[in-house]
């Protein structure tokens, strides 16, 4: 699902395009299914249906199914830029080089070309009858041939890609007028980057003082005591069933096996019986496919040939 960006003020229209989607997954079924059931039981009195099934789904987990899947779907909405936002805090074209892009293709393109008529070999046509017919015949024995490639020679060289990005230059960039910074390379594209203290902030928890799965665990220092309590935190994690809360617990690593649960809570996937069963039968399948490969080797090869050829 792409990114959808919407305008500051239009927060309460999120929330119906978010129903409409949620309607359209097996998760609506489910959840309508399950309130049937619990409006069914004989305990469920009529007049209050409308705070019995509620609290009844929410005991049964089905609440918190709700929540996660709104998350997944809440992560694709992003805020617009606000309107009066100045044109310089806006991120820049990047036109000049999509330009310079361009360029580029062609001359590799022009090159490539000019390497093909050299050697009278076409990029691009339709195999003739014959040579079709040769090559179904030789089928077996295309892997094991090496063509002699020294005739080839490369489309560009590492000069010639640093030339390229010499000559990119920003628009707004003045080389010759004041600059707090010494031009020392090549190549003058004055990029923003972040502050050294804006870096530890946005990438704290990488810091060596939060212990990572994976890492610490495997170091000098004795990890039993860390990867036990890791896999403790784990097993709550996967217990209260948040996507949320299990996307913040992998970031500083899963446990191995956690992880397939974890993955599971992030993703929101189910192994269900359709599942199961197509995995159960996934081997007698695939014995299947290879005796009719053994038995029917010419069709084979030539149902192989026409997928190729279209």
């Amino acid at each position: 699902m792409a990114d959808i960006y919407y305008a500051a003020g239009d927060v309460g229209v999120i929330l119906p395009q978010i129903v409409k989607e949620l309607q359209k997954t097996t998760l609506h079924s489910q959840l309508k299914q399950a309130a049937q059931v619990i409006a069914a039981m004989p305990d469920t009195n009529i007049s209050d249906l409308e705070f019995t099934v509620p609290e009844r789904l929410t005991d049964t987990g089905w609440e918190q199914k709700l929540h996660n899947a709104v998350y997944r779907h809440l992560r694709h909405y992003k805020p617009m830029p606000h309107p009066d936002t100045p044109q310089e805090q806006m991120k820049e074209s990047l036109a000049y080089i999509r330009r310079a892009q361009s360029t580029w293709e062609k001359r590799i393109l022009k090159s490539l070309n000019s390497m093909c008529t050299e050697l009278s070999i076409p990029l691009a046509r339709k195999r003739p009858l014959s040579e079709q017919n040769e090559l179904r015949s030789r089928w077996n024995e295309l892997g094991t041939e090496e063509p002699d490639l020294g005739s080839f020679r490369p489309v560009y060289g590492p000069k010639d890609f640093l030339d390229m990005l010499t000559t990119i230059k920003h628009p707004n960039l003045d080389v010759n007028g004041p600059t707090l910074s010494p031009q020392w390379g090549l190549i003058y594209l004055p990029l923003k980057v972040k502050t050294l203290p804006q870096l530890q902030e946005e990438y704290k928890v990488l810091s060596p003082k939060q212990r990572q799965t994976g890492v610490d665990d495997t170091s000098d220092f004795p990890g039993e005591l860390f990867d036990g309590e890791r896999m403790k935190l784990g097993r709550r994690v996967i217990q209260a069933n948040h996507t949320a809360v299990a996307q913040q617990y992998a970031k500083s690593g899963c446990p191995s096996g956690l992880r397939g649960q974890i993955w599971k809570r992030i993703l929101g996937v189910a192994v269900d019986d359709a599942v199961s069963i197509v995995a159960d039968e996934y081997p007698s399948f695939k014995l299947f496919i290879q005796e009719f490969v053994k038995t029917n080797h010419e069709s084979s090869s030539l149902l192989i040939m026409c997928m190729f050829e279209s």
